[in-house]
Order: C-alpha cells, then sequence, then structure tokens
C-alpha cells in the first residue's frame, strides 16, 4: 500500500481519483469473493458442529436416565453439508485461475500498447481481474454493477478530479500506519475461547431448533464490541469501525443474491446499505480529526486544514515545561511550522533534540530546522550541517527532498554515501529532474 501511495503523488488529479476508485473495487471484489466461497463453507461446518454437539447431548441425556439408546441426528448423514464444502473448495480453484490468467491478459495488453506508467498498468490488471470475474462467474455481475452505480451517482456529486477519492485512499493508509493493535494477553485470549464456547453451548442446548450462525453472530458482535472498547488509542477503534461498516456491505449484497430476490429483499438491501454508507462517511470525518491531531505522517505528507492545525496547537509554555510522548512533539513541530510561527517550531526542535533518545522522527526534525535556518546560507555551510546532523538510518519517516538536497551537495563536496543513494534509487519517482538525473549518472 505504501508503494500505491508513493506511485499517486506525483500523477494528476484525475487519476489518482479513478485509480483509487478502482483499488477499492478491487478490494470490493475481494471481500466480495471471500464471502462467496468461504462464506458458505464455514457456516455449513458450523451446522455440522452444532448436529454433533446435539447428538452427544442428547445421548448423554438418555444415558443419565438410564435409557440405552444413543440419540442420532438424522442431519449427520445429509450428504448436502459435504457437497456445500466440496462444492466451495472446487469452486475457490478456478476463482484462484481466474486472477493468474487475468494478470497474463494485462500483461499481454501492457506489452502490446507499450505501457509505461506504472499506476495505469495497475488499472489494467484491476479492471481486467473484475471483467473475467464478471464474466465467468455471473453472481459477481449485480453486486459489480450494483458498485459500479453507486460510484457514478457518487461521481455526479463529488467529480473525478477534485482529490476525494484518492485522500480516501490516503487516509486509510495512514490510519493503519499509526495504528498499533494490542493483541490481548494470552490469560485474557483463552479467558475469551472458553466463554465464547459456553455462549454458543448454552444457546444452541438450550434453544437447538435455532441455527448455530445465530448465536455466532450475536458473539461476533458483542466481541467487536468489547474489542473497540478495549482499544486505547482512537486509531484502532476506527479501524475496527471502518473494517465492520466495509465489510457489512459486501456480506448484505452477497446474501441477498444467493437468495430469492424480491422488492421487500431490494428494499431492505438499499436501507442497509444506505446506513452502513452514512457511518462509513462519519467514520471518515473521524479520521481526518484524528490524523490531523496524531499521525505524524499525515502532516508531513499532506496538506493540512489549518483550522485543525490551530484547534490541535498545544500553548507553547505547555510544552516546554512538560513531557511529552515522542509523536506529540514533532506533531508539534510540524502544526508551528505550518502556521508559519518559525521561532516555536526551532525552540521545540531543540527541545526534541535535547530530550528524545530513540529519535525515530529525527531527521524531521533537521529538515524543518534546515528550511527555517540553513537553507539560504552557501552550500558548503548547508552540505556541513546536514554531515553532521542527519541520521538517514532507523527513522520512521524519510524526509525525502532532504536526503536529494542532501546528496546533490554531496556530489560537490564528497561522493554520495551508498545509504543516500539507496534511498534516492527506492525513491526515484518523488525526485526532482536534478535528482533523477544524479542517480542515472551514478548508475
Amino acid at each position: 500500500m505504501n508503494s500505491i501511495i508513493i506511485l499517486l503523488k506525483n500523477e494528476k488529479v484525475k487519476l489518482q481519483d479513478i485509480s483509487s476508485l478502482l483499488i477499492f473495487m478491487y478490494f470490493f471484489n475481494v471481500i466480495t469473493s471471500i464471502v462467496y466461497f468461504i462464506g458458505p463453507m464455514i457456516s455449513t461446518v458450523f451446522i455440522m458442529i452444532q448436529n454433533y454437539i446435539i447428538t452427544i447431548y442428547k445421548s448423554a441425556i438418555n444415558l443419565q436416565k438410564g435409557l440405552n439408546q444413543i440419540y442420532i441426528d438424522r442431519n449427520l448423514y445429509n450428504n448436502t453439508y459435504i457437497n456445500n464444502i466440496e462444492q466451495s473448495l472446487y469452486s475457490v480453484l478456478p476463482f484462484l485461475f481466474l486472477s493468474i490468467f487475468s494478470l497474463i491478459i494485462a500483461g499481454i495488453i501492457l506489452v502490446l500498447f507499450k505501457v509505461q506508467n506504472i499506476l495505469i498498468k495497475l488499472n489494467i490488471f484491476i479492471v481486467s481481474n473484475i471483467l473475467i470475474n464478471m464474466f465467468f462467474y455471473h453472481e459477481f455481475i449485480l453486486p459489480i454493477i450494483l458498485t459500479i452505480f453507486l460510484l457514478i451517482i457518487l461521481s455526479l456529486f463529488i467529480p473525478l478530479g477534485s482529490g476525494f477519492y484518492c485522500s480516501r485512499l490516503k487516509e486509510i493508509y495512514y490510519l493503519v500506519s499509526m495504528s498499533k493493535i494490542e493483541k490481548p494477553a494470552k490469560k485474557k485470549m483463552v479467558a475469551i475461547i472458553l466463554i465464547s464456547i459456553l455462549f454458543v453451548l448454552v444457546f444452541i442446548l438450550s434453544m437447538p431448533q435455532i441455527s448455530i450462525l445465530i448465536p455466532l453472530t450475536i458473539l461476533v458482535a458483542i466481541l467487536l464490541l468489547i474489542s473497540n472498547n478495549n482499544q486505547k488509542n482512537k486509531s484502532e477503534k476506527l479501524i475496527v469501525k471502518l473494517t465492520t461498516y466495509i465489510v457489512f456491505i459486501p456480506v448484505i449484497i452477497v446474501y441477498n443474491v444467493k437468495n430469492e430476490i424480491s422488492i421487500i429483499s431490494i428494499l431492505m438491501v438499499a436501507i442497509l446499505v444506505y446506513f452502513s454508507i452514512e457511518r462509513i462517511i462519519s467514520t471518515f470525518d473521524e479520521i481526518i480529526k484524528e490524523l490531523h491531531k496524531n499521525s505524524v505522517e499525515f502532516n508531513y505528507n499532506e496538506i493540512k486544514n489549518i483550522n485543525f492545525l490551530v484547534k490541535y496547537l498545544i500553548d507553547l509554555d505547555v510544552l516546554k515545561n512538560n513531557i511529552f510522548d515522542e509523536e506529540i512533539l514533532v506533531n508539534q513541530i510540524i502544526k508551528y511550522f505550518e502556521v508559519q510561527n518559525y521561532n516555536a517550531c526551532v525552540e521545540l526542535v531543540d527541545i526534541y533534540l535535547e530530550n528524545y533518545s530513540s529519535q525515530k522522527y529525527h531527521d524531521i526534525a533537521i529538515y524543518y530546522l534546515y528550511i527555517i535556518k540553513y537553507q539560504n546560507i552557501n552550500n558548503k555551510e548547508c552540505y556541513e550541517f546536514l554531515k553532521e546532523n542527519l541520521k538517514i538510518k532507523n527513522q520512521k519517516i524519510v524526509p525525502i527532498d532532504l536526503i536529494e538536497e542532501y546528496a546533490l551537495l554531496m556530489q560537490d563536496f564528497d561522493e554520495i554515501k551508498e545509504d543516500v543513494e539507496n534511498i534516492l534509487i527506492n525513491n526515484r519517482i518523488l525526485l526532482s529532474n536534478r535528482g533523477k538525473k544524479l542517480i542515472e549518472f551514478k548508475g
């Protein structure tokens, strides 16, 4: 995903939006495929487990009562269950083959038309994959056409070229990159599993006529709610919410496509999809606020909303007299720079360099210090400053502009170091023409 975000940066806004929409469609297609192929198999396995549990339970009751009878559920020998599992497994293999086939078709198209743009290559692969799935699996036609129809309506209100769709993709990337979802402790995990098993057992034994899928659905909803509330950082909560709403749409569509379609089912799907989209939009509003507040990578890379920047500025005296997390202080450095309070920005950089031993954002701090104090002095002094202060290694974010500047200065006063050259090569698409010529000359 990071590579895709880098590719999007230097493209025209309209191509960015088209590519982002196609990426969203591709992931929607993947989720729909998983639900369509794997869903029936998993549900069938759970129903078989339910039948075995009921058989064992009722047989135990008969033995307790002194009856020498073993209860045998007739559904245990229902070949439909086995056939459903086999059908799901046999359907997955052709689907995987078709995915590989679509990659081959896309490759042939790229060779025939000599396409050079990497992003267009990605778009051709996605479109070929979706079209081939629609051609061979008619069940996918309705969900994909519905998705395209919704996107066309959306594009009438938010036109392609506005940057809206690309921004949403980037926001998801930044949210995921700043999140660290904590795994529960082993004891806690064991307790959750045992309680979950007990909950399902009590449910199906007390109401054996009800499908096991109902208590499982309730259980998943409860676990999601507990997991969401137990996450310490808001970013993790937002990821859980967004994932839930996004996955919910293809699940509802696939379920209704596989069953008999009626006016009522269409209305129900429309209402459920509407509310899911409404929740997705409101979640994105929360994501934008969270990124402006806490994401160093977002605040460094993207155009910021000045109102959010001012809203989340911490008073300089408070920052001086208290110890904050590294990310918070670096975010404040960026915010003070963006609102053009350069003196405060320099003071915060000094505090950062003095007090944070790990300094995962050391080069970002140096970047802002360089722009404010050193950019307009002679080249020799600039080079000496960068040579003395840049760490380059073990940095969470690499300021490509500054590394390129350093490499160009290094060319005049020294040999370009291998680690600097590797960074330039790996981020070639982000370099200026001078930077590109430099690595071409080195190559």
